[in-house]
C-alpha cells in the first residue's frame, strides 16, 4: 500500500515515436492544466512548479505543491515534501512523461507499481478559485461526496451509502463538535471493515482505521513473543536482521533459508525510493549467496502491513526463471457509476539478472498479511514452479490508499482501485486463500512454543525433496 495524495493509473505502451514531445522547455512559465484519469485530481503546472488539488464534485481542497527538480529525457522530475508515512518518509517524487497524444501525459509516483493518466484541461474548475468552508457541514459534505464518486467496493460491501448519508447528515449542523462529527465519520465507515480506510482527526489527535477483525484465539499483541518462538524453535542460529530492519533472515535447516518480511518499505534510512530499491537488491545477493545448495525456501509475510509493490515484484522476480504477469489493476474512474474502471494496468514480474533461486518456494500467509504483502502473493502465483502458500487468507485489501484532505484540516483515506489475477479474479474482502490451511498465531499454539505453518510447511519441503529424489532415481 502506498499511502500518498496522487496514486498510480495505466502504463502509456505507445511506440516512443508516437509519443507527443514534452510540453514545457526548462524556464518555460507558461500554465497547463490537468485533471486526472480517476483519483480525483486537478493539477496546475506553472512553469517549473506542479500545485495540485484535490477535487470532487462540490468541492477543491488544495494539497501539495511540488517543484521541478531535474528532466532526463522526456522525463521532468518534480519533488514535494513527503506524504509518504506508509512507507517511512519516502519522499514524494512525481515524474511527468508525455503520453500518446498533446492533450495527455503520464504521471508516475516513486513506489508505484504503475502510472496515473492525466487529460489537459481547458480551465481552472471554479471551486479551486475559493476556499472551502471548514464548518462540519461542509466538512460532512467533501467527505462523503469523495466516497461516493471513488469507492469501488458499495456493492461488494453491501453498503447503501446514500442510506448512510440519509442516516447522518440531518444530524450534522454548526453546533457539532469535532469530537462528534469525528464519530460520525467512524460510524460511516466501520461497517466497510477495509484496512485500507482511516480517519485522522489532526485537531484532535484521534484516528481510526478499518479492517477484518482477528479470529477467535488469536495471539493478540504477542509479535515478541511470535518472534521468539520461531527464532528459538525453527532457527538454528536465530534471526539476523537486514534492509533497516524490516527483513529478518534465519536457516530452518542448512538447506532451507526463513525469510520473515515484516514490510515492503522503509528499506533504508534514505528517503529516497531508488536508495530503497538499491538496498532491496543488495540484501537478496547476500541472502542468494549459495542458493544452488538449497533444498527449499519459506518467506513468511503473516505480520507484514505493507508498503510498496515494486519491492514485491523485484522479489518475485529473484524467484522466477521466466517473465510472467503479476496482476492488471483497474481504477474507478466514474463519480457517479460505481462499476466504471479504467482499461486494465499490467504489472509485471520480471526474471532478475543477478542472484535467483528456481526451486520449491513457501509462502507463509495470514490476516495480517496486508496490501503490498497481499499483491506479493499475487504476484508470486505466476511462478514455476508454483509457489504454495501455507496458512490463512490475507486481509483482503490491495489497492493504494487515496488520502484525502478535508476542509477543516483533518486526513482520511479510502481504495479506488482494483487488482486482478491473469484470470480476472479480485480478492478485495475474503482476501488471498491459501492452498494448504494451518491456523496461524493461536494463544495456545503460541503459548505451547509452536508455529503449526512452519511445523507444515517443513513437511511440505521434505516431501518434495524425497520426491525428486525418487523421480531421479527412476531416470535411466
Amino acid at each position: 500500500m502506498l499511502l500518498f495524495a496522487a496514486a498510480c493509473a495505466p502504463q502509456d505502451r505507445s511506440p516512443v515515436s508516437e509519443r507527443a514531445p514534452v510540453a514545457h522547455a526548462e524556464g518555460d512559465d507558461s500554465t497547463t492544466r490537468w485533471r486526472s484519469d480517476g483519483y480525483g485530481l486537478f493539477i496546475e503546472r506553472r512553469g517549473d512548479t506542479l500545485h495540485h488539488y484535490e477535487v470532487t464534485a462540490i468541492s477543491c481542497v488544495r494539497s501539495l505543491t511540488s517543484i521541478r527538480q531535474s528532466s532526463r529525457g522526456d522525463t521532468i522530475r518534480f519533488v514535494a515534501p513527503s506524504t509518504n508515512g506508509d512507507l517511512g518518509g519516502v519522499e514524494d517524487a512525481f515524474d511527468l512523461q508525455p503520453g500518446p497524444s498533446p492533450d495527455r501525459q503520464w504521471m508516475s509516483v516513486d513506489g508505484a507499481i504503475s502510472r496515473i493518466g492525466l487529460i489537459r484541461d481547458t480551465q481552472r474548475p471554479a471551486r479551486c478559485d475559493s476556499t472551502a468552508a471548514a464548518d462540519p457541514r461542509a466538512t460532512y459534505a467533501v467527505f462523503w461526496h469523495t466516497w461516493h464518486e471513488h469507492y469501488p467496493f458499495f456493492t461488494l460491501k453491501r453498503i447503501d451509502w446514500n442510506a448512510v448519508d440519509r442516516a447522518h447528515r440531518s444530524r450534522i449542523d454548526s453546533t457539532t463538535t469535532p469530537r462528534a462529527l469525528f464519530e460520525h465519520f467512524r460510524e460511516m465507515i466501520a461497517p466497510f471493515t477495509d484496512a485500507h480506510t482511516f480517519i485522522h482527526a489532526t485537531t484532535l489527535d484521534i484516528g481510526y482505521g478499518g479492517g477484518r477483525p482477528l479470529p477467535s484465539g488469536y495471539a493478540r499483541n504477542a509479535d515478541s513473543l511470535i518472534r521468539h518462538v520461531i527464532a528459538t524453535r525453527y532457527l538454528t542460529q536465530g534471526l539476523r536482521p537486514m534492509l533497516n530492519g524490516q527483513m529478518e533472515i534465519g536457516r530452518l535447516a542448512a538447506d532451507i533459508p526463513y525469510v520473515r518480511l515484516t514490510s515492503f518499505a522503509e528499506y533504508a534510512r534514505d528517503p529516497r525510493f531508488a536508495v530503497q530499491l538499491d538496498s532491496l537488491e543488495t540484501a537478496l545477493d547476500t541472502l542468494l549467496v549459495d542458493a544452488d545448495r538449497w533444498r527449499g525456501l519459506v518467506i513468511d509475510v503473516r505480520q507484514n502491513g505493507g508498503g510498496s509493490d515494486v519491492f514485491g515484484t523485484v522479489i518475485a522476480g529473484r524467484l522466477a526463471d521466466r517473465d510472467y504477469v503479476a496482476y492488471d489493476k483497474v481504477i474507478r474512474n466514474d463519480t457517479t457509476v460505481e462499476s466504471a474502471r479504467t482499461a486494465p494496468q499490467r504489472a509485471m514480474v520480471v526474471r532478475s539478472p543477478r542472484r535467483r533461486f528456481t526451486g520449491p518456494v513457501v509462502l507463509l500467509t495470514g490476516i495480517e498479511s496486508v496490501s503490498a504483502a497481499e499483491t506479493f502473493a499475487m504476484a508470486l502465483m505466476g511462478r514455476q514452479p508454483a509457489v504454495t502458500r501455507i496458512g490463512e487468507h490475507t486481509q483482503g485489501v490491495f489497492s493504494d490508499v487515496l488520502t484525502r484532505r478535508l476542509p477543516n484540516g483533518w486526513m482520511f483515506g479510502l481504495p479506488n482501485e482494483i487488482y486482478l489475477t491473469t484470470t480476472g479474479v479480485a480478492y478485495d474482502g475474503p482476501g488471498v486463500p491459501p492452498d494448504i490451511t494451518v491456523p496461524v498465531f493461536r494463544t495456545s499454539d503460541v503459548r505451547a512454543g509452536r508455529d503449526p505453518a512452519i511445523e507444515r510447511a517443513l513437511r511440505m519441503l521434505a516431501a518434495s525433496a524425497a520426491d525428486s529424489l525418487s523421480g531421479a532415481a527412476r531416470r535411466p
